[in-house]
């Protein structure tokens, strides 16, 4: 099941042959299937039977295509990204309903708003450096997370930011001049909010 959404991503997501063709590749098929059911297990595993698991459970979905994408073409598809945002909304509202949570809902758009704002901050400030694919995916993780805690938020973007910039660093040995070497941070992003929300 996990394998044949990753397919029918391929065919949408793809900007080149060549992306497409990596996306149906065996092994990538397999990875994505494998990392869809980890994660989803995990989510379930610490959250249990709780209306937010959907929503969280939903960004475990569309987690490996947006890393995929990200990786082979430095970019987050708007598919996915603010795609998303409608599909996370319809299903924080309820969970917040039948939770008789209605703060949950609050700190998850302050959450979206002060994680994506700094991220739109940064981008400006990088002029470059940072993608609008990026602001959007942090919003998003911004808001999943944040149902737990306005700083749970905030440690997502951090924790996010960390592991990007452990990845940058060895890019940068490996690949290129520092400040000249690009790479994917979306990866990184969806790291840290899926590390928040596990050892929340």
């Amino acid at each position: 099941m996990a394998a044949a959404l990753q397919y029918v991503m391929a065919q949408r997501l793809a900007g080149t042959a060549r992306t497409e063709a990596r996306l149906r590749e065996p092994a990538v098929l397999t990875v994505a299937a494998l990392a869809i059911a980890g994660l989803c297990a995990a989510l379930a595993w610490r959250i249990g039977a709780h209306p937010i698991l959907l929503a969280d459970g939903w960004l475990a979905v569309v987690s490996p295509a947006l890393a995929v994408v990200d990786v082979f073409e430095h970019r987050l598809p708007n598919a996915l990204t603010i795609g998303s945002y409608p599909i996370v909304g319809t299903l924080l509202g309820p969970a917040a309903v039948i939770d008789r949570e209605p703060s949950a809902a609050v700190h998850a758009v302050l959450g979206a708003l002060i994680v994506g704002g700094f991220f739109l901050l940064v981008a400006v400030a990088a002029r470059g450096g940072l993608g609008a694919g990026d602001v959007k995916l942090a919003a998003l993780t911004a808001a999943l997370s944040g149902w737990y805690g306005v700083g749970a938020a905030l440690g997502s973007a951090l924790v996010g930011l960390l592991y990007g910039a452990i990845i940058g660093a060895n890019h940068t040995a490996t690949r290129g001049r520092p400040g000249t070497a690009h790479f994917p941070l979306g990866p990184a992003i969806l790291a840290g909010a899926f590390t928040v929300i596990l050892i929340r």
